[in-house]
């Protein structure tokens, strides 16, 4: 079994996908680890509001991976579309 991270692609004012630099240095999609009893949804509002100070809704799933975070240690990402309130739309739209 895997942890499970979700994961925002948002698009900026500007139309660059927001990106965070994370504990190891590297660039990542914001987003995080889902808590017990949370679902993907509530997960990735969450941490959108704790990261970013932003609101958001949560569009449609765009891809899911297994990913070797560092040798020998997987996460399961998945990455769903974000929406901010007021703000530019995900540019990906199924």
């Amino acid at each position: 079994m895997y942890p499970v991270s979700v994961k925002g692609v948002l698009a900026a004012p500007s139309g660059e996908i927001v990106l965070l630099m994370n504990e190891r240095e590297e660039w990542e999609l914001p987003g995080g680890r889902i808590e017990t009893g949370e679902s993907s949804v509530e997960c990735l509002v969450r941490e959108i509001r704790e990261e970013l100070a932003l609101e958001v809704t949560v569009g449609a799933p765009l891809d899911s991976y297994l990913f070797e975070v560092t040798p020998g240690k997987h996460v399961f990402h998945c990455d769903l579309c974000l929406h901010a309130a007021g703000g530019v739309p995900c540019l990906h739209q199924p």
